[in-house]
């Protein structure tokens, strides 16, 4: 940054303006008119400044034109307008920093006094922003980059001056497309902006990168409204520039860029790898994405469970504010994915966008979660071995001492004996022998149980459990009972089957038996627990709708109507449809579900991990009744009331209706099951015609 001296300015002016008056003194023998006098001299009007405004830029921004917008009056006078470049600071928007910009107005080419106003100084703010601009790299980029491998997976990385590139070497993919990173911390970004990430780079075989903008403090969260961040391309082993972009919906600081190359699918595992990147830049679109009217219309985020259903899926779409169609370009990893039926497991993703003439950005991003059923594991999955040597952990809380444990090594057996009873209140947790994440994990949507060979000396001691995991990641505390028969020989006991909904690994697995709470004493003697993989239920899609009431309303029905206030009427009108008419206003404290159309048990089930949505075909006369409510079950097995609200947009002509999906976390079967419309709340009167309800599972 440049200072002058603005003393020595000033004084150097003074003396120019002395020294040129006495020489027209000496130079002329006859008297001659006096100089007129400055502005500044004669009108004590002081400057008034426009388009000086402090200027907030980011990192990487191209520099403004200083003197844009910028004016000066005296009184109605206009004035010219310089920078004064010796006093200014040299703008270098490639630094984060406050610029001041010094500004002068003149009258003609007199400057104007500073008492006047007429100077300005006008501060430029440059904050860290995004700016990751590496058009090659050196090692003097190294500054700021860092990462490394997540959990099981591995990577190292340089900087190759004489390839010019950021090189990074993978030994190991891990399991996660967001494993092994490499990242640039301590960014900013402003709300309602769209940033482009533009990454050149290559892979020695085929492999996927990702890029994300993201948050550690806040859980990583990703800064885009669509909080998908696992869209991929995949490289080859020449140069290509990848594009990613996101829309920040606030301001964030101390963002993090991260260059993703860990496992989006099959072709990660080729190890070791290695990827240069060759340059790398993020810049500010110069409209935010999305603003332009354009609607999507599809689902953020799919499973499959093989190649022809994910084949089988429907393409996004989109319209513009007029509801015109508009064709989208798909890009991302899932244009070369493979699939690989033995793995079992993948996720990748897909980016629609579309680019009107003007060069504004939408886009839309659906991320795919691949799962294939696995085949059941050979043999036992130990987790605590016969010698009780590896991870174990025998946990017993001092302050109560309920129970002593003894590991007799020699014998290749645990001993639990009972000490007292368990405090008022205390739970079976409060005692275990347990071992926490021994390296292995239960995978998502695998089926397992507990073997425990073991005896006990008191077989009315029927309480201890078994307990698969802790409670993480959305799936409950997997505990079973456990019934001990036997009471002098090792028996082995087994415990229900168990269903994950999502993987389990890490510090959330945790295997063993809950001790704490029992009713008589007792002495166990444990040899072994294993966990062992069963074969699960092929997973199952149905190729038609579920129906649940169909057209004809003669299978199953129930007209439930609370007699007390008789709020609505149901007719069958034996032509296939049903009519629903209000027949007074629903008492204030009424709620939707006291008058229902619906259906209990039909002798299927609602199964989970499964996806479901409500269709329901049917007119109504009175559009602004859009309180109306379709209903998937009643509150059991830990699944509230799957109730979603049905937008009725039609008058005179049947329609299709259709709720947002549904995916229980328990199966949903007899008397738990309930489908219907829940009819009791409404503000006006109305008459609804029904001509089918159907349960339709989805991909």
């Amino acid at each position: 940054m440049k200072k002058a001296n603005r003393g020595l300015v000033k004084y150097a002016g003074l003396l120019a303006l002395v020294f040129g008056a006495g020489a027209m003194l000496t130079a002329c023998v006859s008297p001659s008119p006096q100089p007129q006098p400055t502005t500044s001299e004669n009108q004590q009007v002081k400057v008034t400044w426009t388009g000086v405004e402090d200027i907030d830029l980011s990192m990487g921004d191209a520099a403004p034109d200083l003197l844009a917008g910028v004016s000066a009056k005296q009184g109605e006078k206009v004035l010219t307008v310089k920078v004064d470049e010796e006093r200014s600071d040299e703008l270098d928007t490639s630094v984060a920093g406050a610029f001041s910009i010094y500004y002068v107005a003149y009258d003609g080419e007199t400057a104007i006094a500073e008492e006047l106003d007429g100077e300005f100084i006008r501060t430029i703010n440059v904050s860290r922003g995004t700016f990751v601009d590496n058009a090659e790299f050196n090692s003097a980029d190294a500054r700021g980059w860092g990462g490394n491998g997540n959990g099981n997976s591995a990577m190292s990385w340089r900087i190759d001056d004489a390839a010019g590139a950021l090189v990074v070497d993978i030994t190991a993919s891990g399991d996660e497309y967001w494993q092994n990173q490499v990242e640039f911390n301590g960014l900013e970004v402003k709300a309602n902006t769209t940033y482009v990430i533009n990454i050149r780079a290559k892979s020695a075989s085929p492999r996927n990168i990702g890029a994300s903008l993201e948050v550690p403090a806040q859980g990583y969260r990703c800064i885009d409204t669509v909080g998908v961040n696992s869209v991929g391309y995949t490289m080859s082993n020449e140069y290509q520039d990848f594009k990613f972009y996101y829309t920040a919906e606030m301001d964030f600081s101390g963002v993090k860029f991260g260059i993703i190359l860990g496992r989006f699918n099959e072709l990660d595992e080729v190890n070791p790898n290695t990827v240069h990147i060759d340059s790398v830049s993020i810049t500010k679109a110069a409209k935010q994405a999305n603003s332009t009217g354009i609607v999507f219309s599809g689902e953020s985020q799919v499973t499959v469970k093989s190649l022809a259903e994910y084949q089988a899926l429907a393409p996004i779409t989109a319209a513009d504010a007029n509801g015109n169609p508009v064709e989208l370009i798909k890009e991302g990893a899932a244009q070369t994915v493979e699939f690989n039926e033995d793995l079992g497991k993948a996720v990748f993703g897909e980016m629609w966008k579309y680019v009107d003439a003007e060069g504004n950005l939408s886009y839309f991003r659906r991320q795919i979660n691949y799962s294939a059923p696995a085949p059941a594991r050979a043999g036992d999955y130990d987790t605590l071995d016969g010698d009780f040597e590896f991870g174990m952990k025998f946990w017993v809380p001092e302050e109560n001492d309920i129970v002593s444990i003894e590991a007799k090594k020699s014998e290749k057996i645990v001993e639990v004996t009972s000490v007292k009873a368990a405090p008022s209140g205390e739970a079976n947790w409060r005692a275990q022998i347990q071992q926490n994440n021994n390296g292995g994990k239960l995978e998502a949507n695998h089926a397992y149980k507990m073997v425990v060979v073991a005896k006990i000396d008191n077989v009315s001691v029927q309480s201890l459990s078994g307990e698969f995991c802790a409670n993480a990641g959305g799936n409950p505390n997997a505990v079973f009972p456990l019934a001990f028969t036997q009471a002098d020989t090792f028996e082995t006991f087994e415990s229900q089957v168990y269903q994950t909904t999502q993987e389990i690994s890490g510090g959330a697995y945790r295997v063993g038996l809950l001790l704490g709470d029992y009713a008589a004493a007792y002495k166990l003697t444990v040899a072994s627990i294993h966990i062992v993989e069963v074969e699960a239920e092929t997973p199952y899609i149905r190729t038609t709708v579920y129906e649940t009431m169909n057209g004809d309303f003669n299978l199953g029905d129930r007209y439930w109507t609370k007699e007390e206030n008789d709020i609505v009427a149901i007719t069958d009108l034996e032509d296939g449809t049903v009519k629903v008419a209000s027949v007074k206003e629903a008492p204030s404290n009424e709620a939707n579900w006291r008058a229902q159309l619906q259906q209990n048990n039909n002798g299927g089930k609602l199964e989970s991990g499964h996806t479901y949505k409500l269709v329901v075909v049917a007119k109504i006369d009175n559009v602004s009744v859009q309180s109306l409510s379709g209903e998937f079950c009643a509150n059991a097995g830990g699944n509230a009331n799957a109730g979603f609200a049905l937008s009725f947009s039609e008058a005179d002509t049947f329609e299709t209706f259709e709720s947002m999906p549904y995916t229980p976390d328990h199966d949903i079967v007899e008397g738990a099951y309930r489908v219907g419309l829940l009819l009791g709340d409404y503000a006006q009167a109305y008459e609804l015609i029904v001509d089918s309800i159907q349960i339709v599972e989805i991909a």
